[in-house]
């Protein structure tokens, strides 16, 4: 009876703690579909969500051209096909890419549900942090998961190892307030983009083109007519179509590059004297409003 009791009593502290186990994602197969994605001008993340195709955060590889996009084993070139800076994400081709893609939760999280955040925070390697939903709406998910600079892009996973956002944003003045897209507004915006993309265009790396201005066409055969007035040599009597003065275009030209050098100087003066990031610049960062603590926001990509 004693061996009964005590047997019970193991099983009974055992059993919780292998359930909560169970619960957290597996961490090999959610790192090898996290990428590490880098520009000339930032360090962020993404995650593969179907063959070749790569989601991650706008302001990361907006204005980019050809980000590279690290795995553990490969190293490749990706491809912007799409970018909605509203909403903070953007959707990459990744040609040659292998890693397996990483799913889509079918509902949202709800508050106290257990996330894991996927990332590169500070530029390091892959890591994950854990913490709570704190707060949900149609526009972001809050939660206290720790990120920092370079999470942006990563994604936001619940117990089962499915995306139920994309980080992108932390609170500035609080700890443990950081942001995240909502998972059902980034399957829209690839319904809207299509996961399919046009074939790579050689010489025409630079992303995708947002508005194209029609032209006006140009007839293939017939040259363009000329009145006898066009096809006149100029009356020299009557000074019309004289030449210009070498000394005038030499001046001219002069005065050009003078100007040119001093807007470039100018440019390399207020450049150089940036040297920290302040209030002004953190305004003309791409926030959305929170839904929880106010407080200003900043990116983490």
């Amino acid at each position: 009876m004693s061996i009964s009791i005590v047997a019970l009593i193991i099983g009974s502290l055992l059993v919780p703690q292998a359930g909560l186990q169970a619960q957290a994602p597996d961490p090999t197969a959610i790192e090898s579909s996290v990428v590490r994605i880098e520009t000339l001008n930032s360090v962020g993340t993404g995650f593969v969500i179907a063959p070749e195709r790569v989601v991650t955060a706008a302001h990361v590889v907006d204005g980019a051209n050809g980000p590279s996009v690290i795995t553990p084993d490969q190293e490749l070139t990706g491809r912007v096909l799409a970018v909605d800076r509203a909403l903070d994400v953007a959707l990459l081709e990744v040609s040659g890419l292998s890693a397996p893609a990483i799913e889509f939760a079918s509902s949202p999280p709800r508050v106290l549900d257990e996330v894991y955040a996927f990332g590169n925070p500070l530029g390091g390697g892959t890591s994950a942090s854990r913490g709570i939903v704190s707060a949900v709406s149609d526009e972001t998910i809050q939660t206290d998961a720790a990120v920092n600079p370079g999470n942006s892009g990563g994604p936001l996973l619940d117990a089962d190892g499915q995306v139920v956002g994309v980080v992108v944003s932390k609170d500035a003045e609080a700890e443990g307030v950081s942001f995240a897209v909502p998972a059902a507004s980034v399957q829209a915006f690839l319904d809207r983009t299509g996961t399919e993309a046009a074939p790579v265009i050689p010489g025409n790396q630079s992303g995708p083109t947002e508005t194209t201005w029609p032209r006006s066409p140009v007839p293939d055969s017939e040259p363009p007519s000329t009145t006898p007035d066009q096809a006149d040599p100029p009356n020299v009597d009557s000074g019309e179509g004289a030449p210009v003065d070498p000394r005038l275009a030499a001046m001219a030209g002069a005065a050009t590059l003078l100007s040119l050098l001093l807007v470039f100087t100018v440019l390399r003066l207020r450049r150089r004297g940036r040297l920290v990031v302040t209030p002004e610049d953190l305004d003309d960062l791409p926030t959305r409003s929170p839904s929880g603590p106010s407080g200003e926001r900043i990116v983490v990509g």
